[in-house]
């Protein structure tokens, strides 16, 4: 028998004029329509465009909850470019066999305007920043200041769920301490296979406050989130806050190697690596040894400027060239108050160690294009690595420029748009909040010699897919269980090494990863 089903998900009103731009297309009354009988979802909405510009309109599913692609066959109605104003129905004839209880959907709205990225740019803050670096500052090592380091990470996680960003944690385990790398992602109206990352680090040495090095980058990536909350692109935004990076890159390269998601294309990351100091002093400035060498027109125009610190390095490798022109570009046209001088280091960037020491090198390694955006650390700041590297050093207009720069630069490549997302559920008989409804998962002891306890808490009833699989994809076991339960993982045969225990109910998927061995 066949069934007819009419379900009203939500109803929304939503029009907004930000910062004298150009308005974004008002959709309300958004209804959904589930009809089994003719295997077919309708999906109703009014919109309207203030200024008559021709609208854009997308639908969208996700079998994930997660990752939701643009659906481009079987469907029919005001769906495309130039739709009009007034009442409007997209109909999706979905695929023979398709599990509805999997199904998600987001409708993709927008005009044909392009944003005003300088009005973007002029809202970041330095009253801002500064509040920020209050709760930055203080040191941040795993060994000796856990508490203040635990504090940050909850600091910075509960921002990006402020901005409205799909927040998440990538747990690892490093020198026997559990790591983690925060992540917020703001979805893009078009391609969620494309992201652009804009990280720092938010460890620091032992017995440094850290202001510089690094709560400066951590500072800019929340302001970045906090000015573009409202705002739609084409591509992923991914916001992290890289852990364990004075031990040698740990975060970075831990979330480059298992970190990106299988069906996510990484198009650049913007790594900020000190930002706030500043001098213009005469000889305050030093360069790595073999600089000029390497790079004869720039050590000619620091020297030119007797030495002077009182400028932005925007480091790339020759496989970034476009991202190096992307910061230079930003600040030619809305900072220019803001000295940049740009490096393009050749092949992985192994010529010049010294260009290599933060998040941006794992990147390289693999072939991603990616920069450092630094104040030139120790050859600038005397008091890196040291308890003086507080705030009262910093110069704050220094790190807003900077930032706004950089903003700039990411809000351009990730192809701005006039417009907005709306979810509009799924097709369960309860709706699923990914976002809230993952379960709490324990792992333990880790690292392990044998055996490994597996306990999953939330999600009663829930039935888990468990694989256990090496870092080169090898699935080496796979298992059961409920939620509200625990295993053990049995792994005397397996070699010394990290390897990924991945858990999967079909609405959520968990990764923790687990060391075998000393």
């Amino acid at each position: 028998m066949k069934y007819f089903f009419s379900i009203l998900l939500f109803t929304t009103s939503t029009f907004f004029v930000l910062n004298g731009q150009n308005n974004i297309p008002k959709v309300e009354n958004i209804r959904t329509e589930l009809r089994t009988n003719e295997g077919m979802i309708f999906v109703h909405f009014d919109v309207q465009d203030k200024e008559n510009d021709s609208i854009r309109v997308r639908l969208k599913s996700s079998l994930d909850g997660e990752f939701y692609q643009i659906i481009n066959e079987d469907l029919s109605g005001d769906v495309g470019d130039n739709i009009g104003n007034g009442q409007k129905t997209i109909v999706w004839t979905y695929p023979e066999n398709t599990n509805l209880q999997n199904i998600s959907l987001k409708l993709s709205v927008w005009d044909q305007v392009k944003p005003e990225i300088g009005t973007w740019v002029n809202e970041v803050s330095e009253v801002s920043i500064r509040q920020f670096m209050d709760k930055m500052e203080g040191p941040r090592h795993y060994a000796t200041s856990k508490i203040k380091l635990e504090e940050v990470k909850d600091f910075i996680n509960s921002e990006f769920l402020d901005k409205g960003l799909a927040t998440y944690r990538q747990d690892f385990v490093h020198l026997n301490q559990n790591g983690q790398n925060i992540i917020g992602r703001k979805a893009g109206l078009i391609n969620e296979n494309r992201s652009w990352i804009i990280d720092a680090h938010f460890d620091s040495v032992q017995s440094s406050p850290g202001a510089d090095d690094n709560a400066s980058g951590v500072c800019a990536i929340l302001e970045i989130s906090r000015v573009l909350k409202d705002f739609a692109f084409a591509d992923n935004l991914v916001f992290i806050g890289f852990d364990f990076e004075e031990a040698g890159l740990i975060g970075s390269k831990r979330y480059v190697a298992s970190g990106i998601r299988p069906y996510e294309k990484i198009q650049g990351a913007y790594n900020m690596e000190m930002i706030g100091y500043y001098s213009d002093e005469p000889n305050s400035q030093t360069l790595p040894a073999g600089f000029n060498i390497l790079f004869p027109e720039v050590s000619a125009a620091v020297a030119n400027d007797q030495f002077k610190g009182n400028f932005l390095t925007n480091v790339g490798n020759t496989a970034s060239t476009s991202l190096i022109s992307s910061i230079q570009s930003s600040a030619t046209q809305w900072v220019p108050e803001l000295k940049v001088y740009s490096l393009a280091v050749p092949g992985n960037g192994s010529i010049a160690p010294d260009l290599r020491r933060s998040d941006h090198a794992p990147f390289w390694d693999v072939g991603i294009q990616a920069l450092m955006l630094t104040d030139g650390s120790n050859f600038r700041n005397q008091n890196y690595h040291t308890p003086a590297d507080s705030s009262a050093t910093l110069d704050f207009t220094f790190m807003t420029r900077v930032t706004k720069t950089i903003l700039g630069a990411v809000a351009k490549s990730a192809q701005p748009l006039n417009g907005k997302q709306y979810d509009l559920g799924s097709f369960t008989t309860k709706t699923h909040d990914h976002q809230h409804a993952r379960p709490l998962v324990h792992l333990y002891p880790n690292p392990i010699q044998s055996v490994a306890n597996l306990k999953i808490i939330g999600m009663k009833d829930k039935l888990f897919r468990v694989r256990v699989i090496s870092l080169e994809g090898v699935i080496h076991k796979t298992t059961y269980m409920y939620g509200m339960s625990e295993i053990q993982l049995a792994l005397d045969t397996l070699a010394s090494g990290m390897y990924l225990v991945v858990m999967d109910s079909g609405e959520v998927t968990i990764t923790k990863e687990l060391v075998i061995g000393n």
